[in-house]
């Protein structure tokens, strides 16, 4: 009989789990009172946000932040001008009477012509209504990127409108929602093709990774790493079926944006838009390259050598561990919260360019941490089920705002607490593998 314990980010039996502090706190009246309150607040605030001023200008500046761009790529396809999608000028026109009736200022879009694509029911709205629509929608995509983490994050489904109001405010998120990015949608495609996985539902899997490929930064490691594990080593053909399915659609729909050939055009014609931004947003970059080139500038050889590396370590350690869970038979072994939190953070740190509204994604990794200290058993045992849980939680929220401070310096210290959370996380994640491989191995 194996006395191995249970993979630690499984859900034990409610007999084998015990309320933390952490849970306590969460899921208290005061908590829900607090949540309630700080909903409100947003509420109210974007209401006063949307109703004062006209076009993109707010009482604190542009209303949307990068939002502009998107409604701007929306409104040229709604309007037949999709061939020049990635024009200069005709992008400085599209968004002219937003941006006060000038083509001086506008928000450039590198985005692919089927993200474009996605944002035409919007263009055939005001500005302010479509930006309200689509701040709703990505506080929706967090709700539900949780709420399929329920079943698997005991301390998710115990206090889940509180945790979905603290990670909405977590600052660089709630920084990303109100500039209309995009960091919800990366996020619930993620979990969503990682549950549909867990389910078995492979074509659905596919499909949402290929609508990932939005953002290819993240989608090209991810996607590799899935087709390696799940479709190389358990033949999963239903993931490659989803997967060329969608693309095909996504295909078909940037064709009807931008035109046939858009595939080798368009990143033709936004290559040097990384650079741009690495260059004149330094602060707010927070892959290790992006990052190092902050620090020794965008073309010097020791950021690239050390940005490179450390990416490149990153990646080998998220392969090994997908590896080494590809070698358990059970997808639900395979496939569980650590793993996934792992890679989401693991993720930000890759690409030549993400910026400090994509740590958001580390979030799922601090949940789980969070979730250890409701198992009696769980990880480190009766530390993690002490009050530490509940300052760890405060701390890593409360370090969203040290970002602030980001455009004193070079490195955002955000940098930091993905680092520190991908470890932690990763080293868990491996340690469970081992646990779940010598169980198998002693069945």
């Amino acid at each position: 009989m194996s006395t191995t314990p249970p993979a630690l980010d499984e859900r034990a039996p409610d007999s084998e789990i015990v309320d933390s502090p952490l849970v306590g706190a969460l899921s208290s009246p005061r908590a829900y009172r607090i949540a309630i309150a700080l909903t409100l607040a947003l509420v109210i605030a974007l209401g006063a946000a949307v109703l004062g001023g006209s076009g993109s200008d707010g009482p604190a500046g542009r209303l949307g932040g990068d939002f502009p761009a998107f409604y701007g790529a929306g409104r040229m396809v709604l309007e037949g001008d999709g061939a020049n999608l990635y024009d200069v000028q005709a992008q400085a026109t599209a968004q002219g009477d937003m941006m006060g009736g000038t083509t001086d200022e506008f928000v450039y879009n590198p985005y692919p012509p089927h993200f474009a694509a996605l944002f035409v029911p919007l263009a055939a709205l005001s500005y302010r209504l479509s930006y309200l629509v689509w701040v709703v929608a990505l506080v929706s995509m967090v709700a539900l990127a949780l709420r399929l983490l329920r079943p698997h994050i005991r301390v998710i489904d115990r206090a889940y409108f509180p945790v979905v109001v603290a990670t909405v405010t977590f600052w660089p998120l709630l920084r990303g929602i109100i500039g209309g990015q995009n960091t919800a949608l990366t996020m619930v495609l993620v979990v969503g093709s990682w549950s549909a996985l867990r389910q078995g539902r492979d074509v659905l899997a596919g499909a949402l990774l290929a609508g990932l490929t939005y953002k290819p930064q993240f989608a090209g490691p991810l996607i590799a790493l899935v087709l390696l594990v799940e479709v190389g080593r358990h033949r999963r053909w239903g993931i490659v079926g989803g997967l060329a399915g969608a693309g095909a659609a996504l295909w078909g729909l940037g064709a009807l944006a931008n035109g046939w050939d858009w595939v080798w055009s368009w990143p033709k014609a936004v290559g040097s838009y990384p650079s741009v931004v690495a260059q004149n947003d330094a602060a707010n970059e927070l892959s290790f390259v992006g990052v190092a080139r902050s620090i020794w500038g965008y073309n010097s050889p020791v950021a690239l050598t050390i940005g490179g590396l450390l990416a490149l370590a990153a990646l080998i350690g998220l392969t090994s561990l997908w590896w080494r869970r590809g070698a358990l038979p059970d997808r639900l072994d395979r496939l569980n919260v650590s793993a996934l939190a792992t890679t989401l953070a693991v993720l930000v740190l890759l690409p030549p360019h993400s910026m400090f509204y994509d740590s958001g994604l580390a979030l799922i990794g601090l949940w789980w941490l969070a979730d250890r200290a409701t198992a009696a058993h769980g990880w480190r045992g009766d530390l993690a089920a002490g009050r530490p849980a509940v300052w760890m939680v405060a701390v890593v929220w409360a370090w969203g705002f040290v970002h602030l401070l980001a455009a004193t310096g070079a490195v955002t210290p955000l940098l930091a607490m993905i680092v520190v959370v991908a470890g932690i996380v990763g080293w868990q994640a491996w340690q469970n593998a081992s646990a779940a491989t010598v169980s198998q191995n002693a069945r």
